[in-house]
């Protein structure tokens, strides 16, 4: 028995055995460390804790969505919605309300003294703003070429967060004899009749630039100019041009009419180099404290990976160099849109763009 238990202690003293129980517990804390260590919830911010506020601290933000541009497939609004449905998930106190109006709605509510926390806002209601936002710290996953369009005296006072782009969406049939891009843009004769090159819409934005970014040029007699861009669509739809510059909810209206067979085919033609179709988000100058904190914690959520790749749910494109599509012709879209784009300043006035609006006709009829 003595002998048995000196046996048993020599082993347990030995170098080999301590080897073994070390390597042993590094095996199970190697399986188990993940499932404690790396949670979700571990790495979630609490706000409340972070802002020290009270646990029955509600704190509800009102957020002010401009429409100035069509969207996608489906609405900037609900996308909103959803990414403020997982703002509160995340932080239960918290809350985004959303009020979505038209630029002709934003314009009358801002001239009697409207006021909101956030503003999401495209070309043509920057100007009402540009006095009303903070600055804003550098989020270095934004694109540059988008992100100096919303900065005055080299200071952030908006970040971009959504993008579309411009395409030329054709007639297979009223333009089997062109042979490139320019042409399918030209009035040319279809029988007895001239069908009118293309059509698009001037309201706000410049699809003229986009063109002129391509090396295109054309005579005035060749364009169609509608007031917006469901004129131009409408006026497409109707076959009374060959072509049509429109947006990325252009793109999808018309591809979901090509699968219904509610229309002839046509050919697509995806534009590099220019898009003023991009949605900024800003934060009132007005919140301090915990209110400003909670308006920078949202802002930064819709520029996280997750957020950026739900845009692909609304056929919109991100403001980072992620890839959200894969395959099909929304990744040939996001193809073009990835290389560096022109725009206009944010924060421009109806003035201003207009002037703009009038050089790029001038450039795109040069002849």
């Amino acid at each position: 028995m003595q002998k048995k238990l000196k046996e048993i202690m020599s082993i347990f003293l030995s170098s080999n055995f301590w080897r073994i129980v070390f390597v042993l517990f590094g095996i199970i804390l190697l399986v188990i460390s993940p499932i404690y260590l790396f949670r979700e919830n571990n790495f979630k911010l609490n706000l409340n804790q972070f802002l020290n506020l009270e646990n029955n601290t509600k704190v509800v933000l009102d957020l002010c969505h401009v429409e100035t541009f069509e969207g996608g497939s489906a609405s900037r609004e609900g996308y909103l919605r959803r990414q403020a449905q997982k703002f509160n998930k995340q932080n239960s106190n918290f809350f985004i309300s959303i009020t979505t109006m038209s630029l002709d709605e934003f314009e009358l509510n801002m001239a009697h003294g409207y006021e909101a926390d956030i503003y999401s806002f495209g070309i043509g209601a920057g100007d009402k703003l540009k006095s009303k936002l903070q600055s804003l710290k550098k989020i270095n996953n934004i694109r540059d070429d988008l992100q100096k369009n919303a900065m005055i005296d080299g200071k952030i006072y908006a970040y971009p967060y959504i993008l579309s782009g411009y395409a030329v969406i054709s007639y297979e049939s009223l333009t089997t004899n062109d042979q490139n891009l320019t042409a399918r843009l030209q009035s040319s004769a279809s029988g007895k009749k001239i069908v009118n090159g293309t059509v698009f819409g001037m309201k706000n934005t410049t699809p003229a630039q986009a063109l002129v970014e391509s090396g295109i040029t054309l005579s005035m007699q060749d364009l169609t100019i509608e007031n917006s861009s469901y004129l131009a669509y409408t006026t497409f739809l109707n076959k009374n041009t060959k072509s049509l510059v429109g947006t990325a909810r252009d793109v999808a209206r018309l591809k979901n009419r090509e699968q219904m067979g509610s229309i002839s085919p046509c050919v697509y033609g995806y534009l590099s180099g220019y898009s003023d179709l991009i949605q900024y988000l800003g934060i009132s100058k007005l919140l301090s404290g915990a209110k400003s904190e909670v308006a920078t914690a949202f802002a930064k959520l819709l520029l996280k990976e997750e957020a950026q790749g739900d845009l692909s749910s609304i056929g919109l494109f991100s403001v980072t160099s992620n890839k959200i599509y894969n395959e099909d012709f929304m990744s040939e879209f996001e193809n073009c849109l990835q290389k560096p784009l022109k725009s206009v300043d944010a924060f421009a006035s109806k003035k201003e763009i207009e002037i703009e609006q009038a050089k790029a006709l001038e450039k795109l009829c040069k002849n």
